[in-house]
Formats: structure tokens, C-alpha cells, sequence
């Protein structure tokens, strides 16, 4: 795996057969809830290690309910897949985030980080 493209499809089947209601960047008009957005930022780790490069890819995922106890199943569920991705390293951070176009809505926050071989 070597391009954006290739870790944005992988991190897209990951993270869709968990939550089949994700999306990538932002929600569409009218979203359904429960829902997942997603997104991720690469960068290129050219000196990692000796004779090679890598990619690191930082991965934030956003899970909105309207019923916090939906919150432990979807999350656990999301965490398990990204975490059987082949080139899943950790998780960074967790938390609990905002989402002010409905105050009704709750939200939590993954961020965790991928790196690839770009060789």
C-alpha cells in the first residue's frame, strides 16, 4: 500500500463494517443517526528507518448518536476493526467532542494512527 487513495479505501472498509452509516470528511444533508465521519492526514516519514520510507497516517473518526448508550457498542465495534487493519499502530487519543448544529446529538472522538511502507 503505498498511495493516499489505498489507505483512505482501506480506512473506509475498516471503518464502514463497524458503522455502515460513515462518511468520509462531513455528514450528508440530513444525516441518520447513528453515524460515523472520518478523515485522515498522511505524511511522509522519510527517515523512519534506514533505506526505506513510510508513510504516517493519523486517523480521526467522529461517532454521533442521539442515545449516548450507543456509545460503548459502536465504539468498541470501530476500535476492533481499525485495529485488524494491516498496518495499524495505536491508538493516539479518545474522547468526548461537540456537535453544535444539534445539541440532542452526542459525539465521541477516536484518533488513531496508521503507518505504510511507501516502497
Amino acid at each position: 500500500m503505498s498511495t493516499i487513495i489505498e489507505i483512505e479505501s482501506h480506512i473506509q472498509a475498516l471503518v464502514e463494517s463497524a458503522l455502515e452509516n460513515s462518511h468520509y470528511r462531513r455528514l450528508p444533508p440530513n444525516p441518520e443517526w447513528p453515524a460515523a465521519i472520518w478523515n485522515v492526514a498522511s505524511e511522509p516519514e522519510p527517515q523512519w528507518s534506514v533505506g526505506g520510507g513510510y508513510d504516517q497516517h493519523d486517523v480521526d473518526i467522529f461517532v454521533l448518536v442521539r442515545d449516548p448508550d450507543d456509545f460503548a457498542q459502536i465504539m468498541q465495534a470501530i476500535r476492533t476493526a481499525l485495529e485488524s487493519g494491516e498496518y495499524y499502530q495505536f491508538e493516539e487519543s479518545s474522547g468526548d467532542s461537540e456537535y453544535e448544529d444539534d445539541p440532542e446529538v452526542y459525539v465521541k472522538y477516536l484518533i488513531v494512527r496508521f503507518r505504510t511502507p511507501r516502497y
